[in-house]
């Protein structure tokens, strides 16, 4: 295990538990295959997407795992190594190094775009007219 300052890309969330969510995280050294994740309070990552760069003032690197037992008790190879970051100290998220995005410009929808949206919104509204009309019909469960 060894303790230093790193810098990771956030790839995905998982669903948040009772206290914590399990943030998966690639290094930024593009030679590295190895998937990092780190359990983050749900209060420090209400607001973290992916693509977020998060830097760990001092993080310990778990074990390299390669392996898993599945639920029949075989041992199934992980497509990719994985290891579990454990940090301390402070902990910063930031947007990735990119070029800025492009302002926003005009929307324009042409007369025949307009036309085909009504088109298809008032052919919605008719199907969902016949099928209220064959529920009607057919009687309801409703008692009244």
């Amino acid at each position: 295990m060894s303790t230093n300052k790193n810098t990771f890309a956030v790839v995905g969330l998982s669903t948040p538990g009772p206290k914590a969510t399990k943030v998966g995280l690639r290094s930024l050294d593009t030679t590295d295959e190895i998937r990092y994740s780190a359990w983050i309070a749900n209060a420090l990552v209400a607001s973290v997407v992916a693509g977020m760069r998060v830097t760990f003032g001092a993080v310990s690197l778990g074990k390299t795992e390669t392996e898993y037992t599945n639920h029949l008790g075989e041992v199934v190879a992980l497509k990719f190594p994985k290891k579990q970051v454990f940090w301390g100290g402070d902990i910063t998220f930031d947007a990735p190094a990119t070029e800025p995005l492009p302002a926003q410009g005009q929307v324009i929808m042409t007369p025949a775009a307009q036309k085909f949206a009504a088109a298809v919104l008032a052919k919605q509204a008719r199907e969902a007219n016949l099928n209220t009309t064959d529920e009607l019909a057919l009687g309801s469960d409703e008692p009244f």
